[in-house]
Parts: C-alpha cells; structure tokens; sequence
C-alpha cells in the first residue's frame, strides 16, 4: 500500500496549504521591515484621524515612509543581475518571469488511414535495416547511479504509452529502488530495450561590426530534420567520439532498434515502422540529436563565418567588407552545410532558408541576392529566429510591432468575450438582443464616463476632454508622439520631469513661480506665441483648454493644426533642453 501511495501523491499531488506561494525574486527582509513598519504608521494615521482632525504628524510619517524606494532600487538591481546571468541559463528566472504562463493547443481530430500514410511516408523516411552490434560487457547499474539518475528527471513532462509519470518514476526510484533496478538491469544484461518504450505518438550573440563591415545572418532551415536523423550515423558518433560507455551503446542501439508509430484514425489506431528518427519530446531525443548535430557545429569553415546552433535550427554569421566576399562566403557556407548534411542522410530546405543583413552602410546594395544552386536567396528587412524577429538595424521595431499586435488582438477577443458574457444573462432573463447589446454598451460608456469624470488621476486629459463618447464617435484624427505627449502631459515639461526625478524643480526656466506643464507651455506662454497663433489663424478660434477638443473634431484641418502646433513647440522644447 505503501508504494500505491506514494504512486498516487506523485501522479495527483495534494493541494498546498494556502499561504505557501514563493515570495517575489525582488522580495527581501530589508523590504518585508519596511512594509511592515509603512502598514504601522498608516494605521496610526488612520487612528488619528479617526480621533481628531489633527493628524497631520502621523499622516506626513505615512506619506514619507510610503514613498521609499526599496523595492524599486532591489528589482532594478536584481534584474541587472538576472539580465547578466542571462547567457549562462537562459532558461532560468529570467525566463519564468518573463514567460508566466503559456496557451495549450488544441489536439488535431484523426485523419483517414490513405491520408496518415501518405504524412507518415513523407516525415518519416525508410533506410535499411542494420546489423547486431555486440559490445562489451560492463557492471550492472547501482542504487546511487538509480537514485541520481532520477533526480534529474524534470517532473513537468508528459508520460509515454505506458502511462507512468515521471514523478511516479522518482518515487519509486527513491522509496523501492529493486523495482526499478532489477528492470534495468535485466535490460542492460540483455541489451535490450522494452518495446513500449521504443513507441512515440502523433499526438547567438552577434559578432561586433567596425567601419565598413556587413554582417550576414543566414538561417539555415534543414528538411524534416528529426525525423530523418539517421540512427547509424548517431551510434557512430556516441562510439567513436564521445567514447559511449559498450552498455549504454547496447541499450541506446536497441532503443534505436524495431520502432513503431503509433497514429490515430478514423478507424482506429495505426501501427507504423519507424526506422529513422529521433522522438520529439523524449528525454533522449535532443541528446541522440545533439551528438549527431554536433559535429556540423565543428566543421571547419572560413574566419568570416561561424555557425550557432539551437534544437535544429542553425545560424552563420557571415563578415564580410565587399559584395563579392559576401556572394562567395554565403555560397561556400551553403555548399559546406549541404555536402555535410548529404553525408549524414539529411535535406537542406533552400527555398526555407533566410538572409538578413545587419548593417547601415549605404554602399551595400539592399536587397542582396545570391544563386545557389538553382535558388535565389533573397535578403529581408527582418526575419524570426528563436521567436525573436531580427532587423536589420538591430531596433527590433518589427519584433515589438507583433508584439503588440497580438496583444490587441487579446485585448480585443477579452473585450468581446465580458460584452457577450453580460449579453448572455441579458438574454437569459428574457432581453430583447438588440436592445440589450444597445443597453449594455450604453451602461458600459456610462461607467467609464463617471470613472472619468470622479477619477483623481488623468485630471489635465479629463479637463481637455470631459465628453469620453464625443471623442470615441469622432469621424477623423489619429494621435502620433507629440499630440500623445501634450495630451497626456508626458514628455519634456519640468513638472513632470520633476515628479520622475529628472528635473530638480517643476517650475518654467523663464518665468519665474510658474509650473511647467502642458498648460503653461501651450496657451500661457509667450515664447511659442507665433506658434499659438499660427495654429489660432487656421482655426479661427481663440484656443482654452476647454474649447481644444471641440475644434479638433469638428474639422480634419483644425485637427491638423493642432497636430502641427504640438510638433512644432515639442520639438523645438526637446532642441532647448538637449542644448
């Protein structure tokens, strides 16, 4: 019963006890005495206000200690450290902070038995079947090389056929190690490998650029590259390089030896042999991929060019200070990897493979394009690799513009999501649809529009447009950099600089006691007054505050005046203040 227990704690574990969440990687004892020493004066001053109408002393204490910057200097700091060891564990913390939680795709529905033959034959090529090797004997395995072996098991991976998890495979590993050992023993002696075990399912840094030299970021894209892996060619490596240990050879070239594919159809489950191939999502599947792969990374190639590989993606940095240089070392680079490739049994997917120059020298002709073998490579402005888009100036403008495109496209299904949510109990208690969709709108604007109106913060923006519905219904006017800047009063006003702590006074350079904000600098002050007048003259109207809005939308020329207005005056404040 012992084992069925701990079988169970490990397959379904138990729920935490609440209050165990780990604390913040910024978190510390410094800031934990802090916060509870801020929660203490704020009680105090709560107190004292509650007492009497003098509580100035306990609440003057609250705000001071409220506005300690601890947390802020401990995640800058820590973050700098996270960034630095970046290289060295790159997916560590800084990975798990970055990316918290991550979508699971749908599975796809079975195909028809002809179609699944046909996937089948394409992804997974045959090769003739190989002869026994017979190897050496060796010592059976011990509890200690059991026990650490299991340790490194990564519990969050997903069981194979037989269904047991690795969490299971750990326990027992721990607790009734001669379960386990007697089995694998039993393996290694034989050389052999479980059948079950051999099924699988269907379910860089850049180098630095000097005057006048390009760099050439090539992505070489390889043709169903693990499932071709050949199995020969990854026993030979394991023997003749890496000095393989004769068992583990044996158990790997059984492992490697009699594999089924396991597919689901529309009549049932598919049986099919696998003779080539490693499995994707095994634990051993990126080490027999990497020690076949690893030679490709240390095959000599010119100075100019060095090879960075990740899984099976593989990158050449090419350097080069002429056109031609670049035509012969992209050929030469290509012409290597494919004979490499050739010999090892795998395809290298030309018409896949993609080109970026980094450079902003003119005298590179853009696009570049090279000929080899038939197919015309053509360089891009950007291109992905390892899920980031690189550019070629290295802004990663194109990287964040997708990233904000999926997070519109986020906002926006969750924006539809609540509005059909609140119209499905609508109709649920017996609302017409359309006017229930009209009403839920309606009462949605409304509440905006009173959070807006009775909100404490975003007071300058409120004040320029008190009637949210009017500005949403507007027919014409896009914001852009300035137009945001003086709308939102961020950007090169004193005030707000003064509040970041940038500036060491929020008041105006020029007149004296007087905030430099957005409302001082575009309707008070006489420095920019060609400007404001200008701006006035094509809209033939005095501009306030309260009227600015309401000119710009009423007419797409009043909106480009003050469009052109803002410019003009922030560019000129952001020239005077770099001066």
């Amino acid at each position: 019963m012992g084992l069925i227990t701990a079988s169970c704690d490990a397959s379904i574990p138990r729920r935490k006890r609440r209050g165990s969440h780990r604390p913040a990687y910024w978190w510390s004892q410094e800031i934990a005495e802090l916060r509870k020493s801020c929660h203490e004066l704020r009680r105090r001053a709560t107190r004292a206000a509650k007492r009497s109408l003098t509580q100035d002393l306990p609440l003057s204490k609250y705000k001071q200690a409220k506005k300690n910057r601890a947390i802020k200097a401990s995640k800058a700091k820590l973050w700098r450290e996270i960034c630095n060891n970046l290289d060295g564990d790159i997916w560590g913390k800084a990975y798990h902070i970055v990316v918290k939680r991550l979508g699971k795709a749908l599975p796809e529905s079975p195909k028809p038995p002809a179609l699944m033959n046909s996937i089948v034959a394409e992804l997974f090529p045959k090769y003739p079947p190989r002869e026994k090797r017979h190897y050496a004997e060796t010592t059976p395995f011990t509890i200690k090389k059991l026990q650490d072996a299991a340790k490194i098991l990564k519990s969050g991976k997903a069981s194979g056929p037989d269904g047991i998890l690795t969490l299971v495979i750990n326990t027992v590993a721990l607790d009734f190690p001669a379960i386990l050992l007697n089995a694998y023993n039993a393996c290694l002696e034989m050389g052999t490998f479980s059948a079950i075990w051999k099924q699988q399912s269907t379910t860089g840094q850049w180098q630095s650029l000097k005057a006048r030299k390009v760099c050439l970021i090539l992505t070489l894209d390889i043709k169903n590259s693990f499932n071709s892996a050949n199995w020969g060619d990854i026993l030979d490596a394991l023997e003749h390089k890496f000095d393989a240990d004769p068992a583990n050879l044996a158990i790997v070239h059984d492992y490697l030896n009699e594999r089924t594919l396991l597919a689901e159809t529309t009549e049932g489950t598919q049986e099919y042999e696998i003779t080539a191939g490693v499995s994707q999502g095994s634990i051993m599947g990126t080490d027999l991929w990497n020690t076949d792969y690893d030679e490709l990374l240390e095959f000599p190639l010119p100075k100019q060019v060095e090879l960075k590989g990740f899984a099976d993606n593989v990158t050449a940095t090419i350097v080069v200070d002429s056109v031609e240089e670049a035509d012969l070392m992209v050929r030469e680079t290509i012409d290597t990897v494919e004979t490499w490739l050739e010999k090892h049994h795998l395809k290298l997917a030309k018409q896949k493979t993609e080109m970026v120059v980094l450079t902003r020298q003119k005298w590179f002709p853009k696009p570049f394009t090279v000929d080899v073998g038939g197919t015309t490579l053509t360089t891009t402005r950007a291109q992905r690799y390892l899920g980031v888009m690189i550019d070629e100036k290295l802004s990663f403008r194109e990287h964040l513009e997708n990233a904000c495109t999926k997070a519109n496209r986020t906002v926006s299904s969750l924006s539809r999501k609540f509005e059909r949510v609140k119209l499905y109990d609508a109709i649920r208690n017996g609302d017409n649809s359309k006017e229930a969709r009209t009403r839920i709108k309606t009462e949605t604007l409304q509440e905006w529009q009173d959070r807006w109106t009775s909100g404490e913060t975003g007071r300058w923006m409120a004040r320029l447009i008190p009637d949210i519905n009017v500005w949403l219904s507007r027919k014409h006017g896009e914001t852009d950099f300035f137009l945001t800047q003086f709308l939102k009063v961020h950007g090169r006003f004193n005030d707000y600089l003064f509040r970041m702590r940038l500036h060491d006074k929020p008041t105006c350079k020029y007149c004296l006691n007087k905030i430099d904000d957005a409302e001082h600098t575009f309707f008070e002050y006489a420095r920019w007054k060609d400007y404001r007048n200008s701006a006035e003259e094509m809209i033939d109207a005095r501009l306030s505050p309260s009227s600015l809005v309401t000119y710009m939308i009423t007419q797409e020329e009043n909106w480009s005046a003050v469009a052109a207005y803002a410019q003009h005056l922030l560019r000129d404040k952001i020239n005077e203040r770099d001066q």
